[in-house]
């Protein structure tokens, strides 16, 4: 496998259970007590069934379980909902993949350079736009970003301006090159060609689910919400809303969303479902370009091939800090793997691997 590989961790002999949704929370609760997390969430989506197991509670020192109407912070696996959004208005005829930036943001021309005259949204959405990372708040791009863009009517458009009088960002050691801010351009392209701002273009993907995401963290749509935690002093420590991730300008498109498992199950199953040759909400066809258009990284999903066989599968993880989630789908192996967990850090990644492998092994057929 050329990005991630599938088998890093040993498989833990687990005790069978009665009920695959009381094996799911006993995976949850095991790993929860072996780990120390604040809480998590898992779900295993197959063609005929979906399964849960949730574990912990929303808030370390107050009363509060996980839930499975309880959200997570999905950081950048935000990115394939930004795709599927995309996918829609295609579809639609709102745009085109092949839409080129300064053909939906004319404002732009003259203005950015050359050197980005001819990146499309498929470019942005599959890292190849070759805009600068914007993945490290510590990097010169990141500490260079004007404190004006903040204070704009339109932050994207601003943010935009900035970044495309960067440097091109290449990486020739891959085939792309991650890049936050390529999401962030490619939102605005969105906004543009279908006259709505991010939060509208949320909403009517919401309804066209019927669930209910939220652009943001969870306690800052709700004082009960889930909260994020970091350690400090070797402890998960709770992260108020007010001190989650600030940005100076709308960042949301690269990753600033929250939801349930459940709602996620249903995305997922619907991905899954596509990939096995059904239209849903998108048409087959669409799924297969987002998971599988472009080699290594496609439209918001990293994939590749399982071992030496010719099995494929689709991969993304997502934090920002004080969430961590991680999802795996596989339509050769009928299979797709959620993982959420209230807490970010070294050991919730070794977590979130761990519990991948436990579920893969158990539920993916051969």
């Amino acid at each position: 496998m050329k990005y991630y590989c599938l088998v890093l961790f040993v498989l833990k002999t687990l005790t069978t259970l009665k009920g695959q949704e009381t094996t799911l929370n006993d995976v949850a609760k095991r790993y929860l007590k072996e780990y120390k997390v604040p809480g998590m969430a898992i779900s295993v989506v197959k063609p005929d069934t979906i399964f849960f197991g949730v574990a912990g509670i929303k808030h370390c020192g107050k009363p509060g379980p996980i839930t499975l109407a309880s959200k997570f912070h999905i950081g950048s696996n935000g990115k394939a909902i930004t795709a599927m959004i995309a996918a829609h208005l295609v579809e639609e005829n709102k745009l085109k993949w092949t839409s080129k930036i300064t053909e939906l943001i004319p404002e732009l021309k003259g203005e950015i350079k050359p050197d980005y005259g001819e990146v499309t949204l498929e470019s942005l959405l599959s890292n190849r736009g070759m805009i600068q990372p914007f993945e490290d708040d510590g990097s010169k791009e990141w500490k260079n970003i004007p404190n004006s863009i903040g204070k704009t009517s339109d932050s994207k458009l601003a943010f935009a301006r900035y970044a495309l009088n960067l440097h091109p960002k290449i990486n020739p050691s891959k085939n792309h090159s991650y890049s936050n801010g390529g999401f962030v351009i490619a939102g605005l392209m969105l906004e543009r060609a279908s006259g709505k701002k991010w939060e509208e273009l949320v909403s009517t993907f919401n309804q066209k689910f019927e669930i209910g995401s939220f652009v943001g963290f969870p306690n800052q749509e709700l004082n009960a919400g889930t909260f994020g935690h970091r350690k400090k002093m070797g402890k998960f420590k709770a992260i108020p809303a007010e001190e989650e991730q600030q940005f100076d300008f709308d960042f949301s498109p690269a990753g600033n969303l929250s939801i349930n498992i459940k709602e996620l199950a249903t995305i997922m199953e619907k991905h899954l479902s596509g990939l096995l040759g059904m239209d849903n909400v998108l048409k087959s066809e669409t799924y297969q370009y987002l998971h599988f258009g472009f080699e290594d990284y496609a439209l918001g999903w990293y994939n590749g091939k399982i071992g030496d066989t010719a099995q494929k599968f689709s991969y993304h993880g997502g934090s920002l800090g004080s969430f961590s989630s991680a999802i795996m789908l596989s339509a050769d192996r009928e299979i797709a793997i959620i993982i959420l967990i209230n807490a970010d850090g070294k050991k919730v990644n070794e977590l979130k691997e761990e519990v991948r492998t436990t579920l893969w092994e158990r539920y993916g057929t051969k």
